[in-house]
């Protein structure tokens, strides 16, 4: 009975294929690098480039999601259940507010790429994206912002008090644009992060050895249990 349903409704046929394929493993998306030294400009550029690579995987998982989901839109309005409706609408929702971001994402670092900004406060060196609502963007960006929050907003108004609301919202909670934030990082020439030693975790060892001293345990001769 399950399986003529999904037979008969290519919406619902294209939410269970999408769910499906968001279990398998190779379609494990990657993050996004948000934390770029920027000591000298090449650094900057550099840094960039590497975390442009992978956006690429990013955006073409998505992709493949979001057609995946629109193969069903036709018989989007056929579907009578509440809880069908708004697992559709959720899921597609979510899919296109992850490609406005990653869009987004994308170009911006291809802005401060081409033409990296200057510091405000002396001693920075470095720059953070965060999430920001009304970041100027692309019209790819802003058409798909456009349908993520049509789609989400839709579910909080069409079904309020339930999960699916909820999750909704808890996706529109996080803004669907980036900014730039200036900061301060512990670098070297190469821009590279300098690894300061941890306080306490040297504290901890210096209490080690001397308890295996004291044991009358040095060097690396293995503890007797």
């Amino acid at each position: 009975d399950y399986e003529r349903m999904l037979t008969q409704n290519m919406a619902k046929q294209a939410l269970v294929r999408t769910a499906a394929a968001t279990r398998l493993s190779d379609r494990r998306l990657p993050q996004p690098t948000l934390e770029f030294p920027a000591n000298t400009d090449n650094v900057l550029r550099q840094a960039i480039t590497e975390a442009q690579k992978p956006v690429s995987q990013l955006s073409y998982g998505l992709n493949e999601l979001q057609v995946m989901l629109e193969q069903g839109l036709k018989d989007r309005k056929k579907i009578t259940e509440p809880r069908w409706r708004a697992n559709y609408d959720l899921a597609l929702g979510r899919v296109v507010a992850n490609q406005a971001r990653a869009h987004g994402y994308n170009t911006i670092l291809a802005e401060m790429k081409s033409n990296p900004k200057v510091f405000e406060t002396k001693g920075n060196n470095a720059w953070r994206l965060v999430a920001a609502k009304d970041a100027r963007s692309s019209p790819t960006v802003r058409k798909l912002e456009k349908q993520a929050m049509e789609l989400l907003n839709g579910v909080i108004d069409e079904h309020p008090g339930t999960p699916w609301s909820y999750l909704a919202a808890k996706e529109l909670e996080k803004p669907l644009g980036w900014k730039w934030q200036e900061m301060k990082m512990d670098l070297d020439n190469s821009g590279n992060r300098v690894r300061k030693p941890n306080p306490r975790f040297e504290e901890e060892q210096r209490k080690r050895r001397e308890a295996l001293q004291k044991r009358g345990i040095t060097g690396n001769k293995p503890l007797k249990i």
